[in-house]
């Protein structure tokens, strides 16, 4: 069953264990242990210029991820037939690079993911080089025809939004879990980057829709994956990785030891397990889940995004660190992304539903349509339903954030 909270909760938690590890994601332990003390990095780091934690590029990239979902759904709703949903989630990709490597406004039509609409998305925040080299090419990767050896942790990530988005929707969990590791396949090409963003995908379906306990969760998570990719050689390292973890999470011992022995490099494998164990040892604390994570591993802002996907999926919004929500950049969008996410396409007979959806997740033609009456069809809901009267909570709350102009990119702003 869907729950607003816990994908709201997903997705903001993801971006704050981003935001905690980010800064200190180049810095050795020394260093941590030199300029934070022994604990190491506790909080978020507010950049003095723009007034908020960072985000990096793993966190882009997920929001990127849940509107090419969202914009192939639209499109079957609206035409009757869409393109597989790996189609959507490489163009999303390639539209995600531009953002890194083009400039704002984005010329034309050039654009299909209102992403583009955000001038903070064009900040280069750390992208993996080979996911950078791997979006340059022409033709996608797959697990078949890999565009390299790739075995970094920035494909895992990137799937939870495909985990929520299908709770009770058209593809099963076992699918959820292998689009998840295609969608990885695209820009990662080793099965320790893929398998890990399958689990990963499968663990956030389930945690999310499902009262399991956690460890119920990864247990059930290593059945399905096993079956999906029984025949893979990697498979058995990954899950070597996954019953470290879950052994070491029930020791008392210190986690800069276990998190060694499960291993310090930047490998999906690695980031991975090295989430089960602090979402597993700190189910009920998550800062100290993401502190945790973000100082003690190689792979710091990704392991901390992974720990925070799972403890908030699991555990909903009361979970997360209240007061870093407001610190943290893009939180905002990554709630109305998350909402989007829940809600799914409701592209109706109502108007103003029809220029918010239309303005997000439809393709250029008809957005461009929708895009050049939006104030007449403002001002129209505004006549049809007077305040204390609007029909539909859904519709009141999008009034509140795209009407009101809450939300709007700047140059919608200007037309309403």
């Amino acid at each position: 069953m869907r729950q607003q909270d816990k994908f709201r909760a997903c997705l903001l938690g993801g971006a704050l264990g981003d935001a905690l590890g980010y800064p200190i994601a180049d810095m050795t332990g020394e260093e941590i242990n030199h300029q934070f003390g022994p604990e190491g990095l506790s909080k978020l780091l507010v950049d003095p210029t723009m007034q908020k934690a960072p985000i990096s590029a793993t966190t882009q990239l997920t929001l990127f991820t849940a509107t090419a979902l969202l914009q192939g759904q639209t499109r079957l709703a609206t035409r009757g037939a869409r393109s597989p949903y790996i189609y959507y989630l490489w163009q999303a990709y390639k539209e995600w690079l531009y953002s890194q490597v083009g400039q704002f406004p984005v010329p034309g039509d050039h654009n299909n993911s209102w992403m583009l609409n955000l001038v903070d998305l064009f900040q280069v925040r750390s992208p993996e080089a080979t996911c950078v080299q791997a979006l340059e090419q022409a033709q996608a990767g797959s697990m078949d025809q890999p565009l390299n050896d790739s075995q970094a942790e920035g494909g895992v990530i990137r799937g939870a939004p495909i985990g929520l988005f299908f709770i009770d929707r058209e593809l099963s969990p076992k699918e959820v879990a292998d689009l998840a590791g295609q969608a990885a396949a695209l820009t990662h090409g080793h099965p320790l980057a893929y398998l890990p963003a399958a689990f990963h995908a499968y663990l956030i379906n389930t945690v999310a829709s499902l009262d399991l306990y956690l460890e119920e969760a990864v247990l059930q998570a290593k059945v399905v994956i096993a079956d999906l990719y029984g025949d893979e050689s990697q498979l058995d390292l990954l899950f070597q990785k996954i019953d470290q973890a879950m052994d070491l999470s029930d020791y008392h011992m210190n986690d800069q030891e276990a998190l060694d022995q499960i291993g310090q490099a930047k490998t999906g494998d690695v980031a991975l397990a090295s989430a089960i164990y602090c979402a597993l040892k700190y189910q009920t604390d998550f800062k100290q889940a993401l502190v945790t994570a973000a100082n003690f591993t190689a792979a710091k802002s990704a392991t901390a995004a992974l720990t925070g996907q799972i403890l908030g999926a699991k555990f909903g919004m009361p979970a997360l660190a209240q007061e870093w929500l407001d610190q943290v950049e893009l939180s905002p969008i990554i709630e109305e992304v998350a909402d989007d996410l829940y809600y799914g396409c409701q592209f109706g007979e109502d108007d103003v539903v029809r220029a918010y959806w239309g303005a997000h997740h439809l393709d250029n033609q008809v957005q461009a349509q929708l895009n050049s009456n939006f104030q007449a069809l403002v001002q129209h809901f505004q006549e049809s339903y007077p305040p204390g009267q609007v029909p539909d909570q859904i519709v009141r709350d999008w009034v509140d954030k795209y009407v009101n102009g809450k939300y709007l990119p700047q140059e919608r702003k200007s037309q309403s």
